[in-house]
């Protein structure tokens, strides 16, 4: 009885032992990836993985020395990597739709879109383009990402079996923190609500499964995937934005017994990422849209997925980018 209770626990809290790993991963030589925030943490191993396996990585995010440092470290762990640095600013829309078209420039076809880059908590702040930069780092950018790369993974699907080409949006399970409403629509940005900045990074990360779901229910028909995931409570500069006193408050609660339990490595907190991106399972048993959480195993979301709601933030943030003429309005997508 308590055994099994021991793994409930576990399970729950992602200190389980996993039934897969890095060596799980197939071969993905002639494949494409993308992962953002990649210079360190799970990005970082993540990418590093991948290269290791063969895939062709874009190594996408803003500091060019942190990201040529990493290139660096992956080619000397892997000398046969292929791996490059793509520029993007997630704080700059303009910096988004550049990056895509590199991108786009350089690649006809694009298997693995690893939205992995965030940003958690941090005093209340406006981006050049008119948004908190929790909702614009963690979603708004990323929506205008990955829908500018969908002709690349639509080229991909073709030359794939259903399933194997996928979009994976690394969310939190700090999508409970979400506002009672889920998405406050009459002001994503969320300048006065109560609990503040954990309550504005909650939005965020719903709004990322949300948009899974979106992308799942619209990219299926042409043998796209697209999951989220929770991967861990990892030991990353993730709260580097925190104001101090929630800032040593988390050092503090991480370090004591027995939560430090349950504070992952970057390396395990990667697991989860790279099964969701990578594990055939997901296409064989067409697990499109599903949530995963850490360690590597599927999981549930416990807030409304409504596809009404889905479908009302898809667009709702179409209209975003539509206004701002970086997206067209008679798509066939909206």
């Amino acid at each position: 009885m308590f055994g099994n209770l021991g793994d409930l626990c576990a399970k729950i809290a992602g200190t389980n032992v996993p039934e897969w790993s890095f060596q799980d991963i197939p071969n993905l030589h002639g494949k494409v990836a993308v992962v953002t925030g990649s210079s360190s943490g799970i990005g970082y191993v993540t990418a590093l993985q991948l290269a290791i396996k063969g895939a062709k990585v874009y190594l996408a995010g803003r500091n060019e020395e942190k990201y040529i440092t990493a290139i660096k470290n992956i080619q000397e762990e892997c000398k046969d990597a292929d791996v490059v640095f793509l520029h993007m600013d997630l704080l700059d829309f303009e910096s988004v739709y550049q990056a895509a078209e590199v991108f786009l420039a350089k690649e006809t076809k694009l298997d693995l879109l690893i939205n992995n880059a965030g940003m958690m908590f941090g005093k209340y702040q406006l981006t050049k383009d008119g948004y908190e930069r929790q909702i614009q780092t963690n979603y708004l950018s990323p929506y205008l990402f990955t829908y500018l790369l969908i002709p690349a993974l639509r080229r991909a699907a073709e030359q794939s079996k259903p399933g194997d080409v996928r979009i994976v949006n690394v969310s939190s399970m700090g999508y409970m923190f979400a506002p009672y409403s889920g998405i406050y629509f009459p002001d994503i940005n969320l300048p006065h609500v109560l609990g503040g900045e954990q309550t504005r990074y909650g939005q965020t990360k719903y709004a990322n499964i949300l948009h899974a779901l979106a992308l799942a229910d619209r990219l299926e028909k042409y043998g796209i995937y697209s999951v989220s995931l929770h991967p861990g409570i990892v030991r990353t500069n993730i709260f580097q934005n925190a104001q101090g006193f929630i800032q040593g408050s988390l050092h503090k609660i991480f370090q004591l017994y027995p939560f430090n339990l349950a504070v992952l490595d970057p390396i395990l907190g990667s697991y989860t990422t790279l099964y969701a991106a990578t594990n055939p399972i997901i296409s064989e048993q067409k697990l499109n849209g599903c949530f995963y959480r850490a360690v590597a195993q599927k999981s549930t979301c416990y807030r409304n997925q409504d596809p009404a709601l889905v479908n009302e933030l898809w667009e709702f943030t179409h209209q975003i980018f539509e206004k701002l003429h970086y997206l067209p309005s008679n798509d066939s997508f909206k």
